[in-house]
């Protein structure tokens, strides 16, 4: 009798498996595994990087109930040094009425605004007279800048923001020139 109940016990899959090569059974548990592992990523990819809330139920409950609260202002973007140098020329004062050392003094803090140094061996009050000098002579504005770049170490963008301060305050008939 014990041999027909080992008869009746028989599973097909144990055959199949005694049959098949280890080869194969381990390709299959690799392939497998594989597979879920895939399926394990994709669930955390899609659910576990939002902070543990379903993307595909819609709204969370905490941001539901602040529907009326407004999003945070974006940052502003940084000025750009053009920008920077006009917003330091609007912000200069009306050179009508000032003092020889008022006007240098106002110079000296646009240049610094607009990043160009001024050290204690440099005359920018002396430089911004003769260029008033020179525009008056009819130098071209343009000729200015690129003189001034190439002999005053400044970029042209510097070469042009001096200009600007210089003749806003030393001659302001000419500052248009250098905007």
């Amino acid at each position: 009798m014990s041999l027909m109940l080992e008869h009746d016990e028989y599973a097909p899959e144990t055959e199949l498996a005694e049959k098949e090569p280890f080869g194969k059974t381990v390709a299959r548990v690799v392939l497998l595994s594989v597979v879920v592992t895939a399926l394990v990523a994709g669930l955390y990819l899609a659910f576990g990087n939002n902070g543990g809330t379903d993307p595909l139920a819609g709204t969370p409950a905490s941001q539901s109930a602040d529907k009326g609260a407004k999003p945070a202002p974006a940052k502003p973007k940084p000025l750009t040094y053009s920008e920077k140098v006009a917003k330091a020329a609007d912000a200069l004062p009306k050179p009508t009425g000032m003092s020889a050392n008022a006007k240098r003094a106002a110079l000296v803090k646009y240049l610094n605004k607009v990043g160009i140094k001024v050290t204690a061996a440099s005359a920018p009050a002396t430089a911004a007279s003769q260029a008033c000098q020179f525009l008056g002579n009819g130098v071209a504005p343009s000729k200015m800048v690129a003189e001034v770049a190439a002999g005053g170490g400044f970029t042209r963008p510097q070469s042009k923001a001096f200009l600007l301060g210089a003749a806003s305050l030393y001659c302001p008939g000419y500052a248009k020139n250098f905007r």
